[in-house]
């Protein structure tokens, strides 16, 4: 009867495991199925001598690296994996370079230590100043852009 309720416990843990990869999503089911794998494991070892119980531990680690290994050459874990790549040629992108703005002439609207914002073509831009802190008020022309990062710099006068 004991080695029943070991084996009956383990496929129990195996069925609750496929069934969270493939139909339950969300870690509970799962969670459950490896419980119950350990707990027959543990069982066969208060159960029976250390020796039956090793034995059963190493049965159940073998079995998974096999069921483990089918489920990869299934394709379950797919579900789990993005497949796709977002490229910028497909219009993936976190924001538009806005290259327009390259050597545009602006004002500082805040102090820029380095970050602040300016007025650039009267649109309010997040600017970096790049190597020296600018002053609010003072003019100031954009040398870079790169996705949202709009870098400027003091107008020679």
């Amino acid at each position: 009867m004991d080695w029943l309720i070991i084996v009956g416990l383990i496929i129990l843990g195996f069925i609750l495991i496929i069934l969270e990869v493939f139909a339950l999503p969300g870690i509970i089911v799962g969670i459950f199925g490896v419980i119950s794998i350990i707990v027959a494991i543990v069982y066969s070892f208060i159960q029976f001598d250390a020796n039956t119980g090793l034995l059963i531990l190493l049965g159940t680690i073998a079995f998974s690296v096999v069921f483990t290994y089918a489920l990869f050459k299934l394709g379950a874990w797919n579900r789990f994996i993005l497949g796709s790549q977002q490229k910028r040629e497909e219009g993936f992108t976190s924001a538009e370079t806005e290259n327009s703005l390259l050597g545009k002439v602006g004002t500082a609207q805040t102090n820029l230590r380095p970050a602040g914002s300016a007025l650039i073509d009267g649109k309010k831009y997040d600017v970096l100043a790049d190597g020296e802190f600018l002053q609010k008020g003072d003019s100031i022309v954009v040398t870079s852009v790169s996705g949202i990062k709009v870098t400027v710099k003091k107008k020679e006068e």
